[in-house]
């Protein structure tokens, strides 16, 4: 989850500072309020003086935690650009969503998103956070344990105002009804592409997990959803880093492909968080 599939939406494209090599991806839209950060069209293709407003709550990048307005300062740092403007003609746009990532800064005021989720809370989840520790050797910063939030499977992510926190609860609650502690086998590690790069390791195929999240999109309109997480769309997959760095993509896709041996990890809780930050709302420990 908290490193998920960030759905496409209208106007997303990929802002990429050239002459830099990291990327955010935002929404663009010229009405927008531009209290979090704008970029100056000058005199190039929208006209003298047009702005774009870049909405923070589209930063999709993996955050660590802080401070919504410390990110935005951080991520502009890495484009090299300052909090203000810069020629357009430095800067452009293409339509290509990132595959895998859900953790949104949400701007000042604005409800966080929701996330429910099946998480393993307990010593067979080192396994995975040890995997987190090789992955983070490819990334910016590491994402993974930045979270405070252990290795998890997310079937559903609900932004803003979507769908309230006890309905959300609610249908994780009765998907799970009758349901003991999973154990899920992980043989592969796989990524999704874009900038940044993200790496996930592939659950075998699990009865449960797919009966689970179909009881969650019958008891809540999947319309309600992230595409990503949407039925015959969804993609289970526990996260190992969000953040790769561009130069050290090749090297991350080796690191998955080389991945030769099995990882046995029982998932005992469910719960219903909101982020980012990463806060837990209910959670329910399953029977073993």
């Amino acid at each position: 989850m908290l490193c998920d599939q960030a759905a496409p939406g209208k106007g997303r494209g990929q802002l990429c500072a050239r002459g830099h090599e990291a990327e955010i991806a935002i929404e663009h839209d010229a009405k927008t309020n531009a209290r979090d950060c704008t970029i100056d069209a000058g005199d190039d293709r929208l006209g003298n003086g047009e702005q774009i407003a870049v909405s923070l709550r589209q930063i999709i990048i993996a955050r660590r935690g802080n401070d919504w307005r410390t990110e935005k300062d951080h991520y502009l740092a890495r484009l090299g650009l300052k909090q203000g403007s810069i020629p357009l003609g430095s800067a452009n746009f293409r339509s290509e969503p990132s595959p895998d990532l859900d953790l949104i800064v949400p701007p000042a005021g604005e409800p966080v998103a929701l996330a429910i989720n099946i998480r393993a809370d307990n010593q067979s989840a080192n396994e995975i956070e040890r995997l987190w520790d090789q992955v983070a050797a490819f990334e910016v910063e590491p994402s993974m344990r930045a979270l405070g939030y252990r290795p998890h499977v997310t079937f559903a992510i609900y932004d803003g105002l979507a769908i309230d926190e006890q309905t959300a609860w609610d249908a994780m609650q009765a998907a799970v009804a009758g349901e003991t502690q999973l154990r899920i086998e992980f043989k592969c590690i796989r990524w999704f592409e874009g900038s940044p790069l993200v790496l996930w390791a592939e659950p075998a195929v699990n009865e449960t997990l797919t009966r689970i999240h179909g009881a969650i999109s019958a008891a809540i309109d999947p319309a309600h959803c992230r595409p990503h997480y949407r039925p015959g769309a969804w993609t289970p997959h526990c996260t190992l880093g969000t953040g790769i760095a561009d130069e050290r993509c090749d090297d991350a896709i080796a690191f998955a492909r080389a991945f030769d041996r099995s990882i046995e990890v029982l998932f005992d809780v469910v719960d219903c968080v909101a982020f980012a930050p990463v806060r837990i709302i209910a959670e329910r420990r399953l029977p073993s």
